[in-house]
């Protein structure tokens, strides 16, 4: 039963001090994941697939993070004048471990080959016809989980972010979203694929 109150609310059921340590961890097994299984973060919340070395790993989501929390940190103030840094901070370590599961996803690449085929073949549908029906199945399940591991993360920041700044205001989590996509596409500038 307790583990499914941290999971749905880790900032009401958790100390600061072991959000920080939880986030601190899914950062490391994030980044040696992404190294080893053939990834990076190029952005806020996105993987790819290809290969990064350990230092450009750590490099991007150290960057991501800091842009994140600095986000989250002046739209907070904007909103509320009561934010601390350490608690932005904390809500983007623990959000963004759904993002490093992403990385989990990418053994041995099997999506890209199917998502590479999919993508070639989209336009001619008697090509589409001859993708293997398994193929298919894997890719939407792969797909699926993304979009699950997307939500979850925008879940946290929510709830970290309306924790933090005391917020009962539904407008706020809205808000946070538009906020962060903008961002992701800005981050663009500043977490190169490579250093």
């Amino acid at each position: 039963m307790k583990i499914n109150k941290i999971i749905v609310n880790p900032f009401d059921n958790l100390s600061e001090s072991k959000l920080i340590v939880i986030g601190f961890i899914s950062f490391l097994i994030g980044t040696f994941a992404a190294y080893y299984l053939g990834g990076s973060y190029p952005g806020l919340i996105s993987f790819k697939s290809n290969s990064a070395t350990l230092l450009q790993l750590f490099y991007q989501n150290v960057i991501a993070t800091i842009l994140l929390t600095l986000v989250l940190f002046i739209l907070g103030k904007i909103l509320t004048s009561r934010v601390r840094l350490v608690d932005m901070f904390t809500t983007v370590l623990v959000a963004r471990s759904a993002i490093y599961f992403m990385a989990l996803l990418n053994t041995n690449k099997w999506l890209n080959p199917i998502a590479d085929l999919m993508t070639k073949n989209a336009l001619d549908p008697q090509a589409v016809t001859t993708v293997d029906k398994g193929d298919l199945i894997l890719l939407f399940i792969g797909v699926i989980i993304i979009l699950l591991l997307i939500i979850y993360f925008f879940y946290l920041l929510i709830k970290g972010f309306r924790i933090a700044i005391n917020s009962k205001k539904n407008y706020h989590g809205l808000l946070l979203i538009i906020i962060v996509f903008l961002s992701e596409a800005i981050s663009a500038i500043f977490i190169p694929y490579y250093i």
